[in-house]
């Protein structure tokens, strides 16, 4: 009798850390490119597949709770990704470019955000 495969169970650390490590082993470093926010505090990015030249995945990171969401396989399965990783470097990269004040008021803003949608506005 064939038993379906259970699916991982990450802690946020541990799938944060894996999904750097497989951005650091493809060449996807530095490829993300921000499409903007989608109104609802949700940054929208796109990566480069590895493997489909000229396709792109969406990759959307909440910022209040720094989580990621992949269209890629392994993301529908929440699974980390070389695609994910590629999103959290840039961000990592972004926040520590910025000054300490654009970064405290980028937070109130995303608090803000995430306050407004638990209330269901």
């Amino acid at each position: 009798m064939a038993t379906k495969r259970q699916a991982r169970q990450w802690t946020a650390e541990a799938w944060r850390v894996r999904a750097l490590e497989l951005c650091e082993q493809s060449t996807l470093l530095h490829t993300p490119r921000s499409r903007g926010a989608d109104g609802q505090g949700i940054e929208v990015y796109t990566v480069p597949t590895r493997t489909r030249q000229g396709h792109e995945h969406v990759v959307r990171y909440q910022a209040a709770t720094g989580t990621t969401q992949c269209d890629c396989v392994a993301g529908s399965y929440g699974a980390p990704c070389c695609h994910a990783g590629a999103v959290l470097a840039a961000v990592a990269q972004r926040t520590q470019a910025c000054s300490p004040a654009a970064a405290a008021a980028t937070r109130d803003y995303q608090t803000w955000c995430a306050w407004f949608e638990r209330q269901g506005a």
